[in-house]
């Protein structure tokens, strides 16, 4: 994805996550590469830690390791 398309889909996930609807974002947030947002939006927003756990496995994020292990 290009950086501009990145950055479009990171604005709308944050226009989603802002009227509610956190699975949408999430969406938005990965197609973004914002990992650490769709972990954050899994474990506190749509109680779905096993979907953040298997994020973190795949992408290896130090940062949503750190929010699951919280």
């Amino acid at each position: 994805m290009l950086h501009h398309q990145q950055n479009a889909a990171c604005l709308y996930a944050k226009a989603k996550e802002a009227d509610g609807q956190y699975r949408e974002a999430a969406t938005y947030y990965e197609s973004a590469r914002d990992y650490e947002s769709v972990i954050r939006l899994l474990l506190h927003n749509l109680n779905s830690p096993e979907e953040a756990v298997r994020i973190v496995r795949e992408t290896k994020s130090v940062e949503g390791a750190k929010m699951v292990a919280k």
